[in-house]
């Protein structure tokens, strides 16, 4: 075998090794309940990207590596169908400030 395909083999078994970080909220004053995020099957997260908390992600959302998506000051969140999230967006909600989506308050 030529060492060409041992480092491809070897890059590809690293490589399915890494998942992106997906958790629920810290428990706060603020905010005293843990919830997870619902993130659409059609929707990709870079491996090297975490989403915390109550996020909403819709269907076809690509999220690139590096990226932040921390609802655990201001929740809940929701990124929509066909949303692109480049390398390295941090999306961080502030307390108590919202907008609305179908009739239903979001942090961001």
């Amino acid at each position: 075998m030529s060492d060409r395909k041992l480092t491809e083999d070897k890059f590809d078994n690293r490589l399915t090794k890494f998942a992106p970080f997906i958790s629920p909220n810290p428990v706060t004053s603020f905010n005293p309940v843990q919830r997870y995020p619902k993130i659409d099957k059609t929707s990709f997260i870079s491996p090297f990207s975490s989403v915390i908390g109550d996020v909403r992600i819709k269907d076809n959302v690509y999220v690139a590596p590096n990226a932040a998506i921390r609802a655990d000051e201001g929740t809940p969140f929701y990124i929509g169908s066909n949303t692109n999230l480049q390398d390295g967006v941090i999306l961080h909600g502030l307390l108590k400030q919202f907008v609305t989506v179908k009739d239903k308050a979001y942090s961001i």
